[in-house]
């Protein structure tokens, strides 16, 4: 079965489906939120500034893995994109 094919699962496997990952992202959320509380009391900085940096990198998440999958690029992502997140 392939598991994009949801049209062959029928209202109640979509159902199903649409719940089972609403609860991993909410889960996911709650676990983010307090390893960020976490690092921020640790770290000594303000929760709203671990909330931007983190906002940045989830938002920068998407780009980078476009980019990573694009045929020929040879590279993974462009030097630009990357050394915002990381020290290149």
């Amino acid at each position: 079965m392939d598991i994009l094919n949801v049209a062959g699962l029928g209202l109640i496997g979509n159902i199903v489906m649409f719940v089972t990952a609403s609860v991993v992202v909410w889960i996911g959320g709650v676990r983010l939120a307090r390893g960020a509380d976490a690092l921020a009391d640790k770290a000594g900085f303000g929760h709203a500034y671990i909330g931007i940096f983190l906002l940045g990198v989830m938002v920068s998440l998407p780009e980078l893995t476009f980019r990573g999958q694009l045929p020929g690029s040879g590279v993974s992502t462009d030097r630009r994109t990357l050394s915002i997140m990381l020290p290149v």
